[in-house]
């Protein structure tokens, strides 16, 4: 541990020492080390069954337990000239196809210190695998990725998600399943026995939309392109363990995130026939970085790490660069913990559906924690529908352009434990969007931070979400306040939760020491994402560089060629080296003053017809760095903006999904606007070979797994199929 980090440990303690004179919570509080939950109703009921659930569930393999260290390497990758992509895809593969050890892994792929160039994305496709770079500074492991089009820079894909089996289905018999049960009674609970996966799923009824108020004619009140909500749509998926059967009485692991009342259409359960998730995967100590053309262009890498279908998998220490959307989006998995993660200098438009810091689509279970956010909007956030627990434990968003919380349509069961940022806020969003309705209910919102804008608190009629022990500069909202201005104990409700479920150990698994004394918001902005999460951030001032010759953009159509010369300095030390790369592939290092590069006139003349960049990056005595870059016009000068502009406006006028048939089986599409897609790929026999969800308005998709065949291609939004057409996968 450095001063930086002693110092900060030091501060939590003596913040530990003044916890006395923090309040206690009336719902929830601790009484002789444990805690003590206090019954209460829900908005607009009198009915005192419910206490807040156990959000403890979340993290790698259900939480408390420590991510792998000891997994050997079994593949190294190091820099090489030209498109790093296919020599560190055929490293995964390799891995692959080992056989899994009698833990399920089957090794480590070692990306070696060094900057890579990638013209293509990497994909990780089988349980048991972990991609780890060494370091996520400019220094360490750094991913380039260059390919002009939105994508995901790496993914961890399973085949698929669940499928229930309709044969098993039983109704809910019990008038009214509260939030934090652990039981409910069934028609027949016959065919069902201890450990069974299960889905219970809410089934609402048209009654419970129209009293919420999101019926269309309430909720979108003339707006075109919106839509009313369905009790079809709401159908919310919650999976479980049977943990005990008596008479038709069925027991659960994790607690009801979501009121299953049958005045509103109850619910039911469903035996889990298969799953086509993968598991024990990781993304580690590395830094991806993003082409990009300008502060507002948004063709080019949208997230860093992509997970769908997958479960008990994490990723940590991982910086995401010039990203236009997250760091880590989570599509669809359960129990996944991300930690260390920093989101900075996005590149992209500030409006909708973009810079979604760390954010859960779909899942359970999934533990988000000590994560740095700058210049993001959403940086803590679900998506719709999102069945919890989840939990966002430690983090900080900082110079946030909007807000922390469930974002939209109903997710349930979301912990923001100890994060601060600027907007915070849980409520009904009405028709914003395509009609977004209700963020969220049962949002927890625990000893948070909020240095600017509203933090507001509204809760849903038969639901309730929290505001407990939090500090803001605007209070609003009719939700459940208590304690405003001022902490409570616990610190974490998520880490006291886990001490009372497993114990002392189990939370210090998940921990670091300055955790358990105290929040680490000085740490997270000291570290700011900059260097390696372990290392605290920078020792002293960083080095400063920048471009003498030429000072500007390069357009090969008129210049001459030059030497690159570079101007870098550091007021408290000295400046060890100057590399120079175009496009994130290593061209030279200098390492003495004047910084001057000969001989790359004509690699610079050869760059083919669109933008690229030379960058410059210094690196001081202390390890500290900095980076700096121009762009690159190649080939012949772009054609007019004009142009661009009315292909554009060309495209935007259908859907369109291409190549079909498909080349190595990727597929692009392209959406008339920016919204919430859901899309499913049939066989003939109306089998769902496949089915993800990603927002925006272009999507990169590999039919990886599909044989060469024809197929239906579906599209929906939130309420209705847009697009619905034979796809031929070769």
């Amino acid at each position: 541990m450095n001063f930086k980090r002693l110092s900060l440990l030091v501060l939590g303690l003596f913040a530990g020492y003044l916890i006395h004179c923090q309040n206690d919570s009336e719902l929830i509080f601790l009484d002789q080390g444990n805690l003590t939950y206090v019954p209460f109703a829900m908005e607009g009921q009198v009915n005192e069954v419910n206490i807040i659930p156990d959000f403890s569930h979340a993290g790698y393999m259900g939480g408390g337990v420590s991510l792998p260290v000891d997994i050997p390497v079994m593949a190294e990758v190091s820099p090489e000239e030209g498109d790093d992509t296919a020599r560190i895809q055929a490293a995964i593969k390799q891995v692959e196809a080992l056989e899994p050890d009698q833990n399920g892994f089957r090794g480590v792929v070692l990306i070696k210190a060094g900057h890579y160039s990638l013209k293509n994305i990497l994909i990780v496709s089988a349980s048991g695998v972990v991609l780890r770079g060494e370091g996520q500074g400019l220094n360490g492991t750094v991913l380039h990725s260059n390919p002009r089009v939105e994508h995901s820079i790496i993914s961890i894909l399973g085949t698929n998600g669940i499928s229930k089996d309709p044969q098993t289905t039983q109704m809910i018999t019990s008038d009214y399943v509260g939030v934090g049960s652990y039981s409910f009674e069934v028609e027949d609970a016959a065919n069902f026995a201890i450990g069974d996966k299960i889905v219970l799923t809410r089934t609402p009824n048209q009654f419970w939309i129209d009293e919420l108020g999101m019926d269309q004619e309430t909720l979108c009140a003339g707006k075109s392109g919106c839509s009313g909500w369905t009790p079809s749509s709401y159908m919310i998926d919650h999976e479980r363990v049977i943990t005990n059967i008596i008479d038709n009485t069925v027991f659960i692991d994790i607690p009801v995130v979501d009121v299953m009342e049958s005045l509103y259409g109850g619910g039911s359960i469903s035996k889990i026939q298969a799953t086509g998730r993968i598991n024990n995967c990781g993304i580690e100590n590395l830094r991806v970085q993003s082409f990009y053309d300008s502060n507002t262009d948004e063709a080019h890498a949208w997230t860093a790490v992509r997970l769908k279908d997958v479960e008990n998998c994490w990723v940590k220490q991982i910086t995401g660069q010039y990203l236009a959307y997250s760091t880590v989006n989570i599509e669809d998995g359960n129990f996944n913990t991300v930690e260390d993660c920093a989101y900075i200098d996005p590149k992209s438009k500030v409006s909708g559906g973009r810079r979604y810091s760390f954010a859960v689509q779909k899942g359970l279970g999934n533990l988000i924690q000590r994560c740095y956010a700058k210049s993001g909007r959403h940086d803590f956030v679900t998506g719709s529908r999102v069945a919890g627990p989840n939990v966002f434990l430690d983090g900080l968003a900082e110079s946030a352009n909007s807000d922390i919380g469930p974002h939209h349509r109903w997710a349930t069961g979301s912990l923001f434990d100890n994060i601060r940022g600027g907007s915070t806020r849980v409520w009904n969003r009405g028709n914003s969007g395509t009609g977004h309705g209700w963020s969220g209910a049962q949002t927890m919102f625990w000893n948070m931070d909020s240095y600017g804008g509203d933090f507001r608190v509204d809760s849903p009629l038969g639901a309730a979400n929290w505001g407990i022990g939090c500090i803001g500069t605007n209070q609003i909202g009719e939700g459940y306040w208590e304690s405003w201005g001022t902490n409570v104990q616990p610190r974490s409700l998520y880490l006291q939760q886990l001490q009372d479920r497993l114990g002392e150990d189990a939370a210090d698994n998940v921990t670091i020491p300055e955790q358990q004394t105290g929040q680490i918001y000085d740490l997270l902005a000291t570290w700011a994402g900059q260097g390696n999460f372990d290392d605290g951030g920078f020792i002293g001032s960083i080095p400063t560089v920048r471009f003498a010759n030429p000072t500007s953009t390069i357009d090969v159509s008129v210049w001459e060629g030059s030497d690159i010369e570079l101007d870098a300095s550091d007021i408290d030390g000295t400046v060890q080296s100057v590399k120079l790369l175009i496009n994130g592939e290593p061209l030279a290092t200098d390492n003495e003053a004047p910084y001057v590069f000969t001989g790359l006139t004509a690699i610079i003349r050869d760059l083919s017809d669109e933008v690229h960049y030379l960058q410059a990056i210094a690196t001081d005595n202390d390890g500290n760095t900095s980076t700096t870059r121009i762009a690159v016009l190649g080939g012949d000068p772009p054609p007019p903006m004009e142009e661009e502009i009315e292909m554009e406006e060309e495209v935007r006028l259908s859907i369109r999904v291409f190549p079909n048939p498909t080349q190595n089986k990727e597929l692009r599409i392209e959406m008339i606007e920016r919204d919430t897609y859901s899309v499913r790929i049939f066989d003939f026999h109306g089998r769902v070979v496949d089915e993800f969800i990603f927002e925006g308005m272009d999507y990169q998709y590999i039919c990886k797994d599909a044989v060469d065949g024809i197929y239906i291609l579906e599209i929906e939004n939130q309420e209705e199929v847009l697009f619905k057409k034979k796809l031929m996968i070769q």
